[in-house]
């Protein structure tokens, strides 16, 4: 996944709602094949620290470029919120794994929480702005 976000900045031709919606399909599968390792008490899915770290890295990445289009403009609203959302689907999916924080992803997760309760605040406040037009 973080191979397609990597992709999509170097090849213009990929749009970004196609990235996302690879990406998608991509987070389906994976929830998928590792459902049944999460019902299992006997198991313990683990992720490794750097794994994880690049991961939240590149989530990052995302959420900063969609909150510029956000408070940027408007009009892209609708497709910005189900990007918001399947990052935060995303993000869920990694933090769901067991794996030892290195520094640097919790620096990176603590500037992803301050920047998700900024995307929450403009997002819920563009929703009823909508609403009442």
């Amino acid at each position: 996944m973080i191979d397609l976000f990597a992709e999509h900045h170097s090849d213009k031709k990929t749009s970004n709602q196609e990235c996302f919606q690879r990406v998608g399909e991509l987070l389906r599968v994976l929830v998928h094949v590792s459902l049944p390792f999460r019902d299992s008490p006997a198991v313990s899915l683990v992720v490794e620290p750097q794994v994880q770290e690049t991961f939240i890295a590149a989530l990052e990445g995302k959420f900063k470029a969609i909150e510029s289009e956000i408070v940027g403009n408007n009009n892209t609203f609708s497709l910005s919120s189900q990007q918001l959302v399947l990052l935060s689907r995303l993000l869920q999916f990694v933090l769901s794994f067991r794996s030892s924080w290195t520094p640097k992803s919790k620096e990176v997760c603590i500037n992803l929480s301050t920047m998700l309760f900024r995307l929450t605040l403009v997002t819920s406040f563009n929703l009823v702005a909508i609403i009442t037009h």
